[in-house]
C-alpha cells in the first residue's frame, strides 16, 4: 500500500464550503437590504410627488374660481384622483386675498399658501410657499 493513500483527512474542504456559504448569506442579506430600503424611499417619493400635485391641483382650481367671483371662498374638502383636496380663501385687502391650498394622500399631509393679487384680467399670484411637511411612516 501507499502511504498518501492513509493520510487522514483534515477537513480543510467543509470548512471553506462553510466559510462560502456565510460570505453569500451575508451577501444575499445586504442586496435584500438595500432592495427594500429603494422600495421604500420610492414608496416615499410617490407620496411627496403625489401630495405636491393635489396641492397645486386645490391652487389651481381655486384661482379659476376666483377668476369668476373675486368672492369665493375656498374649494370644500373633496377626493380628487387618489387623494383628497380643499382650499381656504381670505381677504388681506382690497384687491388681495390668500389662499391656503391642502392635500391629503396616503395618509399624509402637505398645504400651500400663496398670496393672490385680484386683478381685471383674473388673480395673480405675487407670493406661494409650499407649507407643513410630510411626516412618512411605513
Amino acid at each position: 500500500m501507499r502511504r498518501s493513500a492513509l493520510r487522514p483527512r483534515t477537513g480543510h474542504g467543509l470548512v471553506l464550503a462553510l466559510f462560502v456559504l456565510v460570505i453569500m448569506t451575508t451577501a444575499l442579506g445586504l442586496l435584500a437590504l438595500s432592495m427594500t430600503m429603494g422600495e421604500l424611499e420610492v414608496r416615499r417619493e410617490v407620496r411627496t410627488v403625489n401630495l405636491i400635485a393635489l396641492s397645486d391641483a386645490a391652487m389651481a382650481e381655486t384661482l379659476a374660481h376666483l377668476a369668476v367671483d373675486e368672492d369665493f371662498e375656498g374649494v370644500e374638502e373633496r377626493p380628487f384622483g387618489e387623494g383628497v383636496i380643499s382650499s381656504e380663501v381670505t381677504a388681506l385687502g382690497t384687491h388681495t386675498v390668500q389662499v391656503v391650498a391642502n392635500a391629503t394622500y396616503a395618509g399624509q399631509e402637505r398645504a400651500m399658501r400663496g398670496e393672490v393679487l385680484l386683478t381685471l384680467s383674473g388673480p395673480v399670484v405675487i407670493d406661494w410657499e409650499r407649507v407643513g411637511s410630510v411626516v412618512v411612516s411605513d
